[in-house]
């Protein structure tokens, strides 16, 4: 069995932060038994060092524990994937669960963006999801 995130983060949060300037943290919890941190709405202070071209292992061993930490390995390995668009085959009900994977899988994306350097990111674009960019940069940088 596939162990799945038990918290999202509350992007009103996010858009809080924008407004006042100070980082908050909040989170949304289904029943669990197990517990994850509240999500950081700002990595910066996790992740001091931004990917350039060539440190990619050290950049990546300061990414890994945060994915691990908060429980979101699954979103860009692939091991979660996100849940159907609509509930039954009447394509009219959205699912919820899908609304929630998507905006954590934003979050992060949002989290792996801020953590490129410009020559990186710029090599990003187009790519809309938190496993998307993952692949782009193993591609690239694990060789």
């Amino acid at each position: 069995m596939v162990s799945r995130p038990s918290t999202i983060l509350d992007v009103s949060a996010l858009m809080a932060e924008s407004t006042t300037g100070s980082v908050t943290s909040t989170t949304s919890t289904s029943p669990s038994p197990s517990s994850t941190p509240a999500h950081p709405t700002s990595i910066n202070h996790i992740v001091s060092v931004k990917l350039e071209t060539s440190n990619y292992l050290l950049w990546l061993a300061q990414f890994k524990p945060l994915l691990k930490g908060y429980n979101l390995v699954g979103y860009v390995d692939g091991t979660f994937p996100c849940p159907p668009r609509y509930l039954g085959s009447d394509d009219t009900t959205v699912n919820p669960a899908c609304l929630a994977w998507e905006q954590q899988d934003q979050v992060l994306l949002g989290w792996l963006l801020s953590s490129l350097s410009d020559p990186v990111l710029a090599r990003m674009v187009g790519h809309d999801s938190s496993r998307a960019v993952w692949l782009a940069l193993e591609k690239q940088f694990a060789s």
